[in-house]
């Protein structure tokens, strides 16, 4: 395998945990103001 395609499978890949993490995020802002809400009321 070439340099070039590990590289290119390397970035796919790290760009995959990436998208993983940014969907963990979200997740996480969402649940955020709905637990303060809970909590005030």
């Amino acid at each position: 395998m070439s340099k070039e395609m590990m590289i290119r499978m390397a970035t796919k890949k790290m760009q995959a945990e990436f998208a993983k993490i940014a969907g963990l995020l979200k997740q996480m802002d969402q649940q955020l103001p709905t637990e303060q809400a809970a909590k005030a009321a």
